[in-house]
C-alpha cells in the first residue's frame, strides 16, 4: 500500500456479483421502496439505502440515508452509513462530519474514531487524525489504528513516530509485507538508507510481486549512491508493469543510453 489514502468499504465484502447477488439486492429494493409507499419509516430508508449501495447505486444511496437522517436526525447508523457512502464519493469532509455525528449519539463506538480518522488523514488534517487513531489504539491496540497513524505521521513527516508505529505494527504481525514497506519509506525519508533497503528487502521476500517495494528500493539505492542497483530494480519494476517514469530511468542510464 502506498501512504495514500482510499475509501474503504464497511457494509460488506463486496466482489464480483452474482446472478443470484444481483437478483437479491434488485429484489431488495423492490421490497423497501414498495414498503415506503405505505409507511416513510427511517429503518427502512436505511435498508433501501444499503440495497442502492451494494447495488452500485451511490447517489441513490446518499438519497436513502439522507431521507432517513430527516425523519429521525437522532440516527446513528443512518450517519455511519451516509459517511460511508461519502467516502465512496471522495467527499472526505462530509464524511467527517457525519461520522461526529455518529459519534454524538454512540461515543463507545470505538471504530468510527478509526474510520474518521481516515477520513482526517485523506484531507491531511493530520493532527486530527492522529488523535483519534491514538485514542482507538488507547482502547484496544488496534493494529489498523498503528498502521493509520503511522502513515499519518510518514505524510507528516514525523519520520521517528512513523517509524516507531510501523514497529508495532510488525511486532503485531510479522508476515505484514506492507508495513515494511512503509517503514522503509520512513527511514528513506530520514537519510538511513542502510535500513531501509533492508525492510524494502523484507517486504520483497514476503511478495516477491511487491514492484511498489521494488521501486522504492530503487530510489534508496539511489539514494545511497549504488545506481546500478537502482537501475536493476527500476528495469525489474518496470518490465512486471510498475509505472517508473521514464525521467528516472534515464538519469540512472548512461547517457548513450536513453530509456525509450
Amino acid at each position: 500500500t502506498s501512504l495514500s489514502i482510499i475509501a474503504v468499504i464497511y457494509f460488506s465484502v463486496i466482489g464480483y456479483l452474482t446472478f443470484s447477488q444481483t437478483k437479491s439486492w434488485k429484489d431488495s429494493i423492490s421490497i423497501y421502496t414498495s414498503s415506503l409507499e405505505n409507511h416513510k419509516a427511517p429503518i427502512m430508508y436505511c435498508n433501501l439505502g444499503e440495497a442502492h449501495f451494494k447495488a452500485g447505486k451511490i447517489n441513490e444511496a446518499l438519497a436513502d440515508f439522507t431521507e432517513a437522517i430527516k425523519i429521525k436526525p437522532r440516527f446513528p447508523n443512518a450517519f455511519k452509513n451516509r459517511a460511508i457512502t461519502y467516502q465512496n464519493l471522495n467527499d472526505w469532509k462530509n464524511a467527517a462530519s457525519d461520522y461526529t455525528s455518529a459519534l454524538s449519539y454512540t461515543p463507545n463506538d470505538h471504530s468510527l474514531y478509526l474510520f474518521r480518522a481516515n477520513c482526517y488523514k485523506t484531507m491531511e488534517d493530520y493532527e486530527n487524525a492522529v488523535k483519534d487513531y491514538t485514542h482507538v489504539i488507547g482502547i484496544n491496540s488496534s493494529i489498523d489504528a498503528y498502521y493509520g497513524r503511522g502513515e499519518t505521521y510518514g505524510r507528516w513527516n514525523k519520520l521517528v513516530e512513523s517509524i516507531n508505529d510501523f514497529s508495532k505494527v510488525i511486532q503485531i504481525k510479522p508476515d505484514y509485507d506492507a508495513a515494511y514497506n512503509n517503514r522503509g519509506i520512513a527511514y528513506s525519508m530520514a537519510g538511513k538508507f542502510t535500513e531501509a533497503i533492508n525492510d524494502f528487502n523484507k517486504a520483497i521476500q514476503l511478495n516477491p510481486k511487491f514492484w511498489n517495494a521494488v521501486y522504492n528500493r530503487s530510489n534508496a539505492y539511489k539514494s545511497a549512491g549504488d545506481l546500478q542497483k537502482a537501475l536493476d530494480d527500476a528495469l525489474l519494476a518496470r518490465r512486471n508493469g510498475y509505472p517508473v517514469p521514464d525521467e528516472y530511468l534515464n538519469a540512472l542510464q548512461p547517457k548513450s543510453a536513453p530509456v525509450n
